[in-house]
């Protein structure tokens, strides 16, 4: 009896070792803007590089000073003016310009995040989640009763959906 309670905890901590790095993964995969589909997308480069967030933050506020100059010389043109008033960049934003550079912040965390999960925890699935569903499948057939049957077979179709997603999605690959 105690042999099985301590197979059937140990089968829980892989079981929930996967279930939490799959959903940690598949949830940054989410909020990052899906980047982890192993299959190629039309006219996207593959590139597994997370930019620096300085460099991303400039480019923004680049942009948004082209988008003010382009506004202040329409303004001076529609105003019958010869010279352009001088736009400087930074703040105050807008409410939409603000959003922006929220938006970039969140997706770049949630991208970084992503690859430390993938480096870390990723490559250790293909590992983990076959020995969690072959360590359920053990304890389903040496295990009588049927709770213990019950949890093994919960375990190993958690481990199923885990091979599922890190099979689907490649996560050894999305580091090559």
């Amino acid at each position: 009896m105690r042999t099985s309670s301590i197979l059937l905890t140990c089968l829980a901590f892989l079981t929930a070792f996967v279930v939490v790095s799959v959903g940690r993964i598949e949830y940054l995969n989410s909020i990052g803007g899906h980047v982890l589909p192993r299959h190629e997308v039309e006219g996207r480069p593959r590139t597994w590089e997370i930019a620096n967030l300085s460099a991303v933050m400039s480019s923004l506020d680049d942009q948004f000073l082209e988008r003010r100059q382009f506004a202040a010389r329409i303004d001076a043109y529609d105003k019958g003016e010869t010279e352009v008033a001088t736009v400087v960049a930074g703040k105050p934003y807008s409410k939409s310009e603000q959003r922006a550079i929220d938006k970039v912040t969140v997706q770049h965390d949630a991208l970084t995040k992503l690859h430390w999960c993938l480096k870390y925890l990723g490559w250790a699935q293909y590992f983990v989640a076959p020995a969690a569903l072959l360590m359920a499948l053990a304890c389903f057939l040496a295990i009588k009763g049927w709770l213990p049957k019950l949890i093994a077979v919960t375990c190993a179709s958690l481990c199923c959906t885990g091979i599922f997603f890190v099979l689907l999605r490649g996560y050894w690959q999305a580091l090559g």
